[in-house]
C-alpha cells in the first residue's frame, strides 16, 4: 500500500491523478515486473510517435512498479485508477535473489547477450 508520495512536479500529479478516484484501493500495488527487451527505447515518448507505451514498460533493465487493480491476475482489487511507473537504473530483489542492479539483469538466464 503507498502511503506517501513525495517529490515535486511528478508527485503532485500522481498525487491529484490518484486522490482524483476517491478510493484507498488506488494506492494499492497491481504488480511489479522487469523489462527484458532489448529493442525498447526508454524515451520513446520523447520522440513525439504515436505508442501504446510500451517500450517505456518493457525497456532492457527496467523495474515496472504498477498500482490499482490486479484482478486480471487473481487478484480482489478492482480500483478504477491505474498506473505503471517504469523505473530507469533502479534494482529489484526478488525472494533475496538480486535480479536488477541499477538497471542491469543479473540472473545468467535473463541476461541479454550482449550485456
Amino acid at each position: 500500500m503507498i502511503v506517501d508520495i513525495a517529490g515535486g512536479f511528478d508527485a503532485m500529479l500522481v498525487r491529484d491523478y490518484m486522490a482524483g478516484f476517491h478510493d484507498p484501493k488506488a494506492y494499492a500495488v497491481s504488480h511489479i515486473g522487469w523489462g527484458l527487451n532489448e529493442l525498447a527505447r526508454w524515451d520513446y515518448l520523447a520522440s513525439g510517435a504515436p505508442t501504446l507505451g510500451m517500450d517505456g514498460r518493457s525497456f532492457y533493465g527496467n523495474v515496472l512498479f504498477s498500482t490499482g487493480p490486479n484482478t486480471e491476475l487473481g487478484g480482489t482489487n478492482d480500483t478504477a485508477c491505474h498506473m505503471d511507473l517504469p523505473m530507469k537504473g533502479c534494482s529489484l530483489y526478488l525472494d533475496d535473489e538480486l535480479i536488477v542492479k541499477a538497471g542491469q539483469l543479473i540472473p545468467e538466464d535473463m541476461r541479454a547477450a550482449n550485456r
